[in-house]
């Protein structure tokens, strides 16, 4: 159990790019559950990119050095360095709730932004700062803007990353963070000031949410999903500030619907799911995991995820170097219609059955708007080339592979496929026995962006292809 706890805040991590591999994570620990467990989790999950920052509020005396030296330990005990600051109230604290809870935020910053500081000077050249606010946070939050005030967009909830602020919970919720801290024994510090009804999310959390849980169980879960939908409608994301919306889109082919250039997952789940809706038998709703999913692959897809992945009411995606292709029922049958067809022209050497195509690397290297252009210059003027065979005329593209005979002279400069792609199995695997060299459209684009040594072999020369478009 917790280690699929430790995976699921990874992969939320990831999903939601709150850091890479350079950063060092500055975890703030109060000594609470919530701030103990993260810190353990992230020294788990990132090893040694992991520091403490610790800020003792210096109001209930012997309590906050208690808490103190508890995060102290825990970090030695952890391996990792703890810097603490201790707020100094100059004789005087402030009796008004409002200003002491204002002052003493300012201070933790203060001390926070210090803390970066000195990392940085030390020979951290990227810095993130982590807390502890999770899905149960960012409800009581919600709740409290919802009663408080009329803005809309704070009563989304609390963001996921602010600036260098990052909250690697915002995945989890509280009850999973107290099961985790139990299953790995994690010491932690009981705060007296959380039961006092005068501080409101006190009341709110002692209150008003056990009522609600009880009567309402899934509650956390359509706050989550509403709250996404809602940002993705205001074209806001998870990062304050940040639009949700993306220089990728949407295609639909007769053959098809691709979606591409999404940076946003939350609006990239969004539109797949209306997708699939779209192409599938079932009345079903998509399970969101499987879109979580869907996302995680697409960003590994050059690593060799290529589907399909399978969906209710027989849809299927498949993923091709930043494109997903989603497929109905009917048109999964047209590709393998057209995946015999194709393996009998290769396995018959009839290859010179279709005109070759001249075609010079500079075409690929001119520079387009939209990616939607950029994948509609590969089929421009191009027709199907299989019209006369299969009795239709299809104007698609996707996956539209090139194939070419020298493969040895190509070889040189780009690797063919090395393996069959799932969406052409038969006809992909043809080529390969045969000894042909067969790459994708988007292949070569991705090759004249790059800008590397294969481009400028590549340039000035023409080879002789044979273009397949299904």
């Amino acid at each position: 159990m917790s280690v699929r706890f430790e995976k699921q805040v990874l992969n939320f991590m990831q999903k939601m790019r709150l850091c890479d591999h350079e950063h060092l994570l500055l975890v703030a620990v109060s000594g609470g559950i919530d701030s103990m467990a993260l810190l353990h989790c992230l020294c788990r999950v990132a090893g040694n990119r992991v520091a403490v920052v610790h800020v003792n509020h210096n109001t209930r005396g012997e309590e906050n050095q208690k808490e103190q030296h508890l995060v102290e330990a825990y970090a030695l005990k952890l391996g990792v360095e703890c810097l603490s600051f201790k707020i100094d109230w100059e004789g005087t604290i402030p009796t008004a709730l409002g200003n002491f809870e204002h002052a003493a935020r300012s201070y933790r910053y203060q001390f926070f932004k210090e803390a970066k500081q000195h990392f940085s000077q030390a020979g951290a050249t990227k810095v993130k700062i982590c807390t502890a606010h999770h899905v149960d946070d960012s409800l009581e939050w919600s709740l409290l803007h919802g009663f408080k005030s009329s803005t809309l967009i704070p009563s989304l909830g609390i963001p996921v990353k602010r600036g260098v602020f990052i909250r690697p919970f915002m995945g989890v919720t509280k009850a999973q963070i107290l099961v985790y801290a139990q299953e790995r024994s994690i010491p932690f510090a009981v705060d007296a000031s959380n039961s006092d009804l005068k501080y409101e999310r006190n009341f709110l959390r002692q209150q008003i949410i056990p009522a609600i849980a009880k009567r309402f169980p899934s509650y956390l879960k359509h706050y989550v999903h509403r709250s996404n939908s809602l940002a993705l409608k205001l074209g806001v994301s998870a990062s304050i500030g940040a639009s949700a919306s993306a220089s990728g889109g949407r295609l639909d082919l007769a053959t098809a619907t691709l979606l591409w250039g999404m940076s946003q997952p939350l609006l990239f789940e969004e539109e797949l799911a209306k997708i699939i809706k779209e192409s599938s038998l079932s009345k079903r709703g998509v399970l969101r995991s499987q879109l979580t999913k869907t996302w995680l692959a697409l960003r590994n897809a050059s690593g060799g995820r290529w589907g399909p992945l399978s969906f209710s009411g027989g849809v299927k995606v498949y993923l091709y170097k930043g494109v997903v292709a989603v497929l109905s029922k009917q048109q999964q049958e047209y590709y393998e219609e057209m995946d015999q067809l194709l393996e009998g022209i290769v396995l018959q050497k009839s290859i010179s059955y279709i005109p070759e195509l001249l075609l010079n690397l500079d075409n690929f290297t001119s520079s387009e708007g939209l990616f939607r252009e950029k994948l509609k210059y590969f089929s421009r003027g191009i027709r199907c080339t299989f019209a006369e065979k299969s009795g239709t005329e299809v104007s698609s593209f996707f996956p539209f592979f090139y194939v070419s005979k020298a493969r040895a002279e190509l070889e040189q400069i780009y690797p063919s496929l090395k393996r069959s792609y799932p969406l052409l199995p038969r006809f992909t695997s043809a080529c390969l026995v045969q000894g042909y060299w067969v790459r994708s459209a988007i292949d070569l684009y991705h090759l004249g962006e790059k800008g590397d040594r294969g481009r400028v072999k590549f340039r000035g020369k023409k080879f002789a292809f044979m273009n397949i478009c299904v």
